[in-house]
């Protein structure tokens, strides 16, 4: 078993390598033509003491990255990598030259690392900890270590991994922060940092946390990951022949997975009088029919509608989720059932645990 000592000296340099990783996706995005791209961050755990992340943030060069930490061993690895067409990824370490290869698919990331494959499903969007979600990069000072950088990944779903380098020494951890921003991330050098993360003002967070040797650490953190869209709805009167609903949206920036659905008979529980009884929903790219729905069950990935936690919740409303390259789409909804009355239709970015 490794001494503390020896754990956190196994981490010193190269620095850079380890830092950048985890930040290059934040700025390849503009480095090649938008395409459709699977985004997706998940977190895996292996043995006792072994953890994974894996973020894409598009099919680019240098679009995704995944880290490996060990907290037995003090062996941590950090790999970018490069998101194909297929969603297909692969790369090697420059700090200890083992590689990672895997796919994403619009429900599931695998990754094969040391041998070993791992399948990891994405979680939704939306969760206990949305509030807090993106990627957190700024100036951190630790009074043992001095001033330095700290990044900081935290998914809807309230997992948290931090990643902080002080002049040659880097520092890592994963942990977990609830809905009210509270967290705890055991580090790699055996001190624990927890506080309560401040609620976000314009993408940017100033906070002092308390670190388990009694001292107390502060940062200055900006989200690296711009703030998106959680959603857009517009309600109106669906009726009969070419009397429908509809909503335009634009898809921008290397592409994104959407959920939309129409929704109508569950309106009556917000208050809506002579709602319409059974939705249809339609996706248009241009004249191009992209998909349609009649009853949000009745789709081929129904699954993945449930796993957003957004599923319309009477069978009678449908909905679609699908992953988008970059266009304007149109949504239409009619009735399925030859009803009229008010629909309402809504638009979610998914697929992405750090937000929409």
């Amino acid at each position: 078993m490794a001494t503390e000592a020896d754990k956190f000296a196994s981490v010193k340099n190269p620095l850079l390598p380890i830092l950048l990783t985890f930040l290059a996706p934040l700025f390849s995005v503009q480095l090649a033509k938008a395409q459709i791209a699977p985004a997706a961050v998940v977190f895996a755990d292996g043995a006792p003491g072994e953890h994974y992340v894996f973020r894409s943030e598009g099919i680019f060069p240098l679009s995704s990255a995944f880290a490996y930490l060990n907290y037995n061993t003090g062996e941590i690895d950090s790999i970018i990598t490069t998101v194909q067409p297929g969603g297909t990824f692969s790369g090697s370490s420059s700090v200890t030259g083992l590689t990672v290869s895997g796919s994403i698919t619009a429900t599931t990331v695998t990754f094969v690392y040391k041998g070993i494959t791992r399948t990891v499903p994405i979680a939704s969007s939306y969760g206990s900890a949305s509030a807090y979600a993106g990627v957190w990069t700024g100036p951190v000072v630790d009074p043992s270590l001095g001033v330095g950088v700290g990044t900081t990944v935290i998914t809807a779903q309230g997992q948290m991994f931090v990643v902080a380098s002080q002049g040659f020494s880097i520092n890592e951890g994963f942990g977990t922060i609830n809905s009210a921003g509270q967290f705890s991330v055991p580090l790699l050098d055996g001190r624990t940092v927890s506080g309560t993360f401040p609620s976000p003002s314009y993408g940017r967070v100033i906070g002092s946390f308390s670190v388990s040797d009694g001292t107390t650490e502060t940062a200055s953190l900006i989200r690296a990951v711009p703030s998106r869209l959680l959603n857009i709805s517009t309600r109106g009167f669906v009726g009969t022949g070419e009397q429908v609903l509809i909503g335009g949206f634009i898809i921008g920036h290397g592409g994104k997975t959407v959920l939309m659905d129409a929704k109508g008979p569950s309106l009556s529980a917000q208050g809506v009088a002579s709602p319409v009884q059974a939705t249809q929903i339609s996706l248009y790219f241009g004249s191009q029919l992209i998909a349609s729905n009649n009853g949000w069950r009745n789709s081929a990935n129904s699954g993945e509608i449930a796993a957003s936690g957004l599923a319309p919740t009477d069978d009678r409303e449908s909905a679609l989720q699908v992953a988008l390259e970059p266009g304007a789409y149109t949504v239409i909804v009619s009735s399925a059932d030859g009803s009229t009355g008010i629909g309402l239709v809504e638009v979610f970015g998914v697929g992405d645990t750090e937000g929409p």
